[in-house]
């Protein structure tokens, strides 16, 4: 007995039924992978992996380039030429918790020039110097005032600046400020801001924009100067559709180069992603040189190299200013954790280089990692009013042992620093 083969349009049932399941399969195995890569893209976020991004600015990025190029006077922030951007002086921000004075320092007061006996210092870094998250009062600068009534310490730091940006806002303050000793302060994540010159390169979550940078020829710094050396070229900037603008904003910029790629159709498909970030991290640390290798600075790379350039360079700097400078490793919170896991810090190569060459150095983490828990020295991201108390009690208690604040010793240090480290002086 013989049945007919059932068939749809001429085709055999069956073979209707085996293709339909095949590409069900094929769904869920596409869906698998992409939900597995999405998975995969968040984990890695995560634990601190960098990503590769699509080159085009964000609606978010774009209003922050107009923001700066409209120079309202109503702003924290101000655009410069030189430095990238600056506080803008006798500016204040979050219910008045934080106040700049007309020098562009942040304080309630002004600070005329102080007779030769008075410790003057001034301390020059990025937002854990400058105290963010906290208020005016509660900044290490001013709690070491509070201890030493007698000293006067000026707080110079601009928030998101890299010790190429500090270095040069020095420079340009000496001479008025007029400091006796001159705090170098650097955070850990300092070293990735010595190779970047647009910051959302860098960060995509940050407000601010384009600064100079250092390369080094041979043992030499040479300055690239911002990219962006008028507030026409933010607005262009802002308004770039074909990237041209945005190609000169990076040119010089290592993660620029490490990590934009040409946007294509496919790239929404988190495979595709996934496979980019897997690929970027190969290249970098199979073919370059990481920033990071084995969970602490690699010394062979551009930006640890660049960034210990800049600090002996800001260190002989101050000497030729004839005052004595003292650099300061801010850790994070993220340093911390890793010392207390792995019993040695991301940065230990860049303080063993500068142990080495006797440049004289407080390490901070020692001190904060003293508590118990470290939740309560920070707020979100930076020190809370307990970490910069312990910031302010480590730092006077250094001056308080060499005697910093007696003219004499401190005229015997430099003479000693000027002799070893400027023959020309």
């Amino acid at each position: 007995m013989h049945y007919k083969q059932l068939t749809v349009d001429g085709a055999p049932l069956e073979n209707r039924r085996t293709k339909l399941y095949w590409m069900c399969m094929l769904l869920i195995v596409c869906a698998c992978v992409e939900g597995g890569s999405f998975i995969c893209l968040r984990l890695l976020r995560v634990k601190g992996v960098p990503g590769v991004t699509a080159k085009g600015l964000t609606a978010r990025e774009r209003t922050i380039l107009l923001r700066f190029a409209d120079d309202d006077p109503a702003t924290f922030f101000a655009y410069s030429q030189t430095l990238g951007w600056v506080h803008r002086p006798s500016a204040m921000r979050r219910e008045e918790r934080e106040i700049i004075n007309a020098q562009g320092l942040r304080a309630k007061r002004e600070f005329p020039a102080t007779s030769p006996e008075q410790l003057r210092i001034a301390a020059f870094g990025d937002s854990f110097t400058y105290g963010d998250e906290v208020s005016n009062a509660e900044t290490w600068e001013e709690q070491i005032m509070l201890r030493e009534p007698a000293w006067t310490v000026l707080n110079a730091g601009v928030a998101g600046y890299g010790v190429d940006q500090a270095m040069l806002r020095y420079k340009k303050m000496a001479s008025v400020l007029t400091p006796h000793v001159v705090l170098i302060g650097f955070m850990t994540e300092n070293i990735n801001r010595s190779v970047n010159t647009y910051r959302p390169f860098l960060d995509r979550g940050s407000s601010m924009i384009s600064k100079p940078r250092f390369v080094l020829y041979g043992d030499h710094l040479k300055l690239i100067p911002n990219p962006m050396q008028r507030l026409d070229d933010l607005r262009a900037l802002a308004n770039d559709e074909t990237n041209s603008m945005l190609a000169k904003a990076g040119e010089h910029d290592y993660f620029y180069q490490k990590r934009f790629y040409v946007e294509r159709l496919w790239d929404v498909l988190p495979s595709v992603h996934l496979t980019r970030v897997a690929v970027s991290q190969i290249r970098e640390q199979l073919l370059d040189e990481p920033i990071t290798r084995g969970g602490q600075y690699n010394t062979r790379s551009e930006a640890f190299q660049v960034t210990k350039a800049i600090l002996q360079q800001f260190y002989r700097d101050v000497l030729r200013n004839r005052a004595v400078p003292l650099i300061i490793l801010f850790p994070d919170r993220a340093t911390i954790e890793a010392y207390r896991r792995n019993g040695y810090s991301i940065y230990e190569p860049l303080k063993d280089d500068l142990k080495r060459d006797a440049f004289e150095t407080i390490d901070l983490l020692d001190a904060l990692n003293e508590v118990s828990t470290i939740a309560p020295v920070f707020g979100r991201y930076h020190y809370s009013t307990v970490g910069n108390r312990i910031v302010a009690q480590k730092i006077t208690s250094y001056f308080r042992e060499r005697r910093l604040d007696d003219p004499n010793v401190r005229g015997n240090i430099l003479l000693r620093e000027q002799r070893r480290l400027l023959p020309d002086v």
